[in-house]
């Protein structure tokens, strides 16, 4: 991966040096990325290279996925002309089957390539059935992107989850990593093979930014104590009337 970053960067020197690109230039060792074939469960992670090939800096202004399942992170969010930074792609695969396409959007201050799009794709195989004598606490998903907000703005999201034990599962208690987030199970009890939800509502008041906050649900799971749940959302200043 070094060395193929390395030869792309010279590859972008060089195109600098031939090519008078006014103003920023995003530009991408590649915007597609096979990440073969994974079982449901398992989480792929990738680094898209991206350069700035124009004369002037380019400014990441956001990273935007096409799904909650994906979160994606600028290493650097300003780069200068002839440098490179990486996007960091998180897929978690929990609760997904078959073939997957996932969508990167890359905002930029770039004049002719505003939105940027960077794809991962691969399959991913319906996880073995493993029997589990005791409670097992299985979320659909994970992770969840709310996208943008406006400051002052309380967004939701209800994950869900079921049973796929073979004896009661009990929601034992459910932190936050920060008050300005509440989550809340429907109830405590859940028999075998029952769904539940949990609610959590993110207070976005005075918090500008990207921001990203978990949820750690601690249950009688014979196999995972706790889970850890993950929210994100870009948050924007609300406009002064």
């Amino acid at each position: 991966m070094k060395v193929l970053q390395f030869l792309f960067l010279i590859t972008v020197f060089t195109l600098s040096l031939n090519a008078q690109f006014s103003g920023p230039k995003i530009s991408a060792q590649t915007d597609f990325y096979d990440f073969g074939t994974k079982t449901a469960g398992e989480v792929v992670n990738y680094s898209f290279v991206i350069a700035n090939i124009g004369d002037q800096p380019l400014v990441i202004d956001k990273v935007l996925t096409s799904c909650g399942c994906t979160a994606a992170e600028p290493v650097e969010k300003t780069i200068q002309p002839n440098k490179s930074t990486t996007i960091k792609v998180e897929f978690n695969t929990t609760g997904r089957e078959g073939k997957q396409i996932k969508y990167i959007n890359i905002v930029s201050n770039d004049p002719n390539d505003g939105v940027h799009k960077l794809t991962l794709q691969g399959e991913v195989a319906a996880a073995p059935k493993i029997t589990v004598d005791g409670a097992k606490l299985k979320f659909e998903k994970n992770q969840h992107d709310f996208g943008n907000a406006t400051d002052g703005d309380i967004v939701s999201y209800t994950f869900k989850f079921e049973n796929t034990g073979n004896k009661d599962l009990e929601i034992r208690d459910v932190r936050t990593s920060c008050g300005c987030t509440a989550a809340v199970p429907d109830k405590k009890i859940y028999k075998p093979g029952e769904s539940g939800t949990l609610k959590v509502d993110l207070d976005t008041k005075n918090r500008p930014g990207r921001l990203s906050r978990t949820i750690t649900v601690m249950s009688n799971d014979v196999e995972n104590e706790y889970q850890v749940l993950t929210v994100y959302v870009e948050v924007f200043p609300r406009e002064s009337k």
